[in-house]
Parts: C-alpha cells; structure tokens; sequence
C-alpha cells in the first residue's frame, strides 16, 4: 500500500517525460517553416512548454524512485531480510 503513491508518480513522470519529447519532436519540425506570426507562437508556446515539462518529468521520476527504492529497504528491515541477516 504503501508503494502505490511513488509508482503512481513514476507513471506520471515517464507520461510528462514522453509529452516533453513529443513537444520538442514538434518544435524541430516547426522550426523549418516560414517565419509568420503564428510559426514564431507555436515555437515560444512549445519551448516553454518543453522547458517546463522537462524538469517536473525528471524531478517526479527521481523522486518516486528514491522513495520506491526506500520503501523497499525499510520494507526488507521492519520483516527481519536485511543484507546482514542473510549473511550470517
């Protein structure tokens, strides 16, 4: 139960990730075009939005992977399968 939070924030991180690339794909294939009013609004509309999406997409990815990776080690401690135990 306690996992659902990190990988429901993993999800959502690996879905903006994918949206910042699918915008930045669409703002290479903007760029050539004929400079008009509309050609240069799309291009500042897809930079801010890549340059947004970006970092909450790797900030949510390595956040819940920390805490996944934590609450599997508190999970391996609080049930007596720690690393030391194993060993001995």
């Amino acid at each position: 139960m306690l996992k659902i939070k990190p990988v429901l924030k993993l999800l959502l991180g690996i879905v903006l990730a994918i949206c910042a690339i699918a915008s930045l794909i669409n703002l290479l294939l903007i760029v050539p075009r004929v400079e008009t009013i509309s050609v240069i609004n799309a291009v500042v509309g897809l930079g801010v939005l890549f340059f947004f999406l970006a970092p909450l997409a790797h900030v949510l990815i390595r956040n819940s992977w920390r805490e996944l990776r934590n609450s599997g080690a508190n999970n391996a401690a609080n049930t007596g399968d720690s690393a030391d135990s194993r060993q001995s």
